[in-house]
């Protein structure tokens, strides 16, 4: 190492969130060896975003702006007044680096302070850290105190012959630890809920190849209710649309924020002032699949080297069909359609081995479902959920009011609740839905 260079992004205000990147002889430079003596600031640029690119939200490091600076430690307060190019300026006397000047004339012929700030790094507005967003977003919202965890954590498996998803689920893991190149499409599989038998899958010629143990995520999206396409969706990609839903839930719903996915969306427009195509395109710039992922990775601490596994349930499917008329597809590149476009969003990650998604479909628009499998190209692993029987049901409303320490549940013999309880027998999600509601009561 021959110089390190202190870095702290601009509207980061501490100290403990400084970075160094650290210049050697010969650096890496988009797989090019560059000599010091040759580097510019614009290599600068590349080694700041190949140090911090899972969390900056960047896929282009020219689009960073570079400012020389020198803050000591005991300055650290000029930071909290620092947002903007013009503070930069005022308040820390900073000088914007240019591309093609070398880094040698700015770092090298000048001692530095080891423990001072030598660079702030200023990002494009509207492509700030997506776990950046979700702060500002989520800071003035109430958190709830005694919200009832989700019922589906614990939900006891009954009745159900979960073998061929497993089997599914476990060849699609298994392959995405495989280049790219060596995976045909149609071997890997979309699971959907359905009445009819699970079908075979081959035996995975690899199948005894070690797989490091994952960290796993699973998140309900219930297309129907809680997180329905609405006008926010119109001119949306289908990434952002989806991306937009599993940031709600993961880090609003199921941290207990009280808010709703409408108001959700109306807050996070507002943040990035959609008003237009131009700041429509700077949003979904942001607020897209791959910047969600990183700051799920990010808030449960994976180092790169480790494997988060999302278990997606896509439920009521059949509103996403309905949808359709109403998305209007402003990316001339594409010509599928919404459904088409977030399942193939959604199949790139069963050959991402960094991050593994495993969709799961269901719904009452199946027979559509059936349709797209030919244009995708992609195999669809139709799993069987017959109707429980009465015993079943019984036996998940005891495991659950146990758990809840309910054990005088003489409700549990109204006449009209059996009734509902029989009439539900294919539906355990609505067994959920309405156990949380009545255990929620005093």
């Amino acid at each position: 190492m021959v110089v390190s260079i202190n870095c702290l992004l601009l509207g980061k205000t501490s100290f403990n969130d400084t970075f160094a990147v650290n210049i050697a002889n010969n650096n890496d430079i988009r797989g090019s060896l560059v000599n010091i003596n040759n580097l510019k600031i614009s290599d600068l640029k590349f080694l700041i975003w190949n140090r911090k690119k899972d969390t900056l939200g960047v896929n282009d490091s020219d689009i960073i702006e570079l400012w020389k600076v020198d803050i000591a430690e005991n300055d650290e307060n000029k930071l909290k007044h620092v947002t903007t190019e013009d503070d930069i300026k005022k308040e820390l006397g900073g000088k914007k680096l240019k591309p093609l000047h070398s880094i040698k004339k700015h770092f090298l012929e000048q001692l530095l302070v080891d423990e001072n700030i030598h660079v702030i790094v200023q990002l494009p507005a509207a492509v700030e850290s997506f776990s950046m967003v979700m702060e500002k977003i989520l800071e003035n919202v109430t958190r709830s105190s005694d919200k009832t965890p989700g019922f589906s954590s614990s939900i006891p498996l009954r009745e159900r012959n979960m073998e061929s998803a497993i089997k599914s689920i476990s060849k699609n893991f298994k392959q995405s630890f495989y280049t790219p190149q060596s995976v045909a499409k149609q071997t890997l599989q979309f699971l959907v809920c359905c009445g009819a038998p699970g079908i075979d899958v081959l035996v995975d010629p690899h199948s005894q190849q070690p797989v490091p143990d994952p960290d796993f995520v699973s998140i309900y999206l219930d297309f129907e209710s809680e997180v329905r396409l609405n006008k926010y969706d119109f001119k949306l990609t289908a990434d952002s649309a989806i991306a937009l839903r599993i940031a709600f839930k993961f880090f609003a719903y199921d941290q207990s924020y009280e808010m709703d996915f409408e108001y959700f969306c109306k807050n996070i427009y507002r943040y990035f002032k959609v008003d237009s195509t131009k700041s429509l395109r700077e949003f979904e710039s942001t607020v897209n699949l791959h910047n969600v992922i990183q700051s799920i990775r990010m808030s449960r601490y994976l180092n790169d080297n480790q494997t988060l596994f999302i278990f997606l349930h896509i439920d009521e499917i059949q509103a996403i069909f309905n949808y359709e008329k109403y998305w209007i597809n402003e990316h001339q590149s594409s010509s599928k359609e919404f459904t088409m476009e977030l399942l193939c969003t959604m199949a790139q990650y069963m050959m991402n081995n960094r991050t593994f998604i495993q969709t799961y479909l269901s719904g009452t628009a199946l027979h559509k479902v059936v349709k797209l499998k030919e244009p995708t190209g992609y195999s669809f692993n139709y799993i069987n959920c017959p109707l429980l029987s009465m015993d079943a049901c019984i036996e998940i409303l005891n495991d659950f009011a146990v758990k809840n320490n309910d054990t005088n549940y003489w409700w549990t013999l109204d006449r009209s609740f059996i009734k509902f309880l029989d009439d539900a027998r294919g539906l355990p999600r609505a067994i959920e839905y309405i156990l949380d509601e009545i255990l929620k009561e005093d």
